[in-house]
């Protein structure tokens, strides 16, 4: 926790096969949405920690990754908002400050800050994925549907192996492997919607790396996490390089990261 997508194809936050249903299912069926429907509803949303049902080996790992990512139940459970500040160097070789808000479940907003005072935003107010080119244009837009669908699976507060009782989720263990000579445990996550998300959590609980791929234009995204340190209970990967189809694209250094404080629901607004 947190993975932070700040690639820019089309911009941003990039990115396995939906099934054959409309645009507006296929959005309505994120992490998101799906809780705040319940919640309209008036039913109890499943709990973010409960693994009631799953494999018992994969229960364990789960267990881990909580305690030791997250600070367990009571911790996370008072987790509520993340501000993080930090820098990301491109392939170009350019290198951009940034700002990541965040508030549960699922609100998100980065803010890139380019020469001549000018900015990248991308948000998600828990309805509209938008973007604001302030060199371009006056006012902010919404995300394309491919976009949109891409954006909001990234925008979850923590990662997709929260809420394993999400209906229509379902989580497997693949198998251990060993990655520079250390035995990482790899998960599979299918998303209501038929995205699939895959995790690698190292034995100390962390998770070291995230692949997904895009709805956008079918790319492989890859994400490798380190340096962690652990603020207010909760392991916060200080680095972290992005690959797209194997290339490396960018590459984020985190300099502040903060819970529960200077994030309000009014800056998702468009």
């Amino acid at each position: 926790m947190p993975t932070l997508h700040l690639f820019r194809s089309n911009l941003l936050i990039l990115f396995v096969g939906l099934p054959f249903v409309s645009a507006e299912t296929q959005v309505a069926f994120q992490l998101g949405q799906s809780l705040l429907a319940i919640a309209a509803q008036k039913e109890l949303p499943p709990e973010p920690l409960d693994t009631s049902g799953l494999d018992t080996g994969l229960q364990k790992i789960l267990h881990a990754y909580y305690e030791k990512s997250l600070g367990g139940k009571v911790n996370w459970g008072n987790t509520d908002t993340l501000l993080i500040k930090g820098s990301i160097r491109l392939n170009s070789g350019e290198t951009l400050q940034f700002k990541n808000y965040r508030k549960k479940p699922d609100l998100n907003k980065t803010i890139l800050y380019l020469p001549e005072d000018h900015e990248i935003i991308q948000a998600y107010n828990g309805t509209t994925a938008w973007e604001w080119f302030t060199f371009e244009s006056p006012d902010p837009k919404e995300l394309s549907t491919e976009q949109s669908i891409d954006f909001i699976r990234d925008a979850c507060f923590g990662s997709h192996l929260l809420y394993p009782g999400l209906p229509g989720k379902v989580m497997a263990y693949l198998a251990t492997e060993l990655i520079d000579g250390k035995s990482v445990h790899k998960l599979r996550v299918s998303l209501p919607n038929g995205q699939v998300v895959l995790f690698g959590i190292n034995a100390q609980g962390y998770q070291i790396f995230e692949e997904t791929e895009s709805t956008v234009d079918g790319s492989l995204r890859r994400t490798l996490q380190s340096d962690f340190k652990i603020i207010s209970g909760v392991a916060i990967p200080f680095t972290s390089q992005t690959f797209v189809d194997g290339e490396l694209i960018q590459e984020v250094s985190i300099e502040s990261a903060e819970f529960n404080t200077g994030v309000y629901t009014w800056m998702f607004s468009m």
